[in-house]
C-alpha cells in the first residue's frame, strides 16, 4: 500500500451530539478543593534515628495516628540536608533519612512549611519505628 492508496474514513458522529445552549446554567462544579486549598502530599517515608532520642523505649507512647510532626531545618556537619522531626510539643522524634532530604530541606529554606502525620509505629526489637505522611502546606 502506498500513500496515494490510503484514504481516510470517515468518522461516525457521537450518538448524542454536543450542543452548548447559552440559555441554560451551566453545572455546578466539582466539589474538588481548587489549587492552593489544600495541602500536597509530598511522599510517606519512616522516620530515621528514633534509637537515638532521648528515651527511645518511650517514644511511641506519646505519638498518636494522624498526630502532626513539625519539620526543622538542622545545621549539622554529616549532613548538609539534615532535617529534623519534632512532636508538636517539641520533642525530637528524629530526621528525614539523609539521601531522601535534600527537596524537604530546601523547601524549608526557602521558607515553605512542610509538616507530617503519623501513619504508622511499633516497635521494631527495642527500637521505634515510625512512618509519616509528608505535606507541603498550600
Amino acid at each position: 500500500m502506498t500513500n496515494s492508496d490510503w484514504t481516510p474514513k470517515p468518522i461516525d458522529p457521537p450518538a448524542v451530539p454536543f450542543h452548548f445552549d447559552p440559555t441554560k446554567p451551566t453545572p455546578a462544579p466539582l466539589p474538588f478543593p481548587r489549587p492552593g486549598q489544600q495541602d500536597i502530599l509530598l511522599t510517606n517515608h519512616h522516620i530515621a534515628g528514633t534509637m537515638h532520642v532521648d528515651d527511645p523505649e518511650h517514644l511511641l507512647d506519646a505519638l498518636t495516628l494522624g498526630a502532626q510532626l513539625t519539620l526543622v531545618r538542622e545545621h549539622n556537619s554529616h549532613d548538609a540536608f539534615a532535617t529534623r522531626i519534632d512532636s508538636a510539643d517539641g520533642k525530637k522524634i528524629g530526621y528525614v533519612p539523609k539521601g531522601d532530604n535534600t527537596i524537604f530541606a530546601r523547601l524549608l529554606d526557602a521558607g515553605l512549611l512542610v509538616y507530617a502525620k503519623v501513619t504508622y509505629w511499633e516497635t521494631r526489637g527495642k527500637w521505634p519505628y515510625i512512618r509519616a505522611d509528608f505535606y507541603l502546606r498550600a
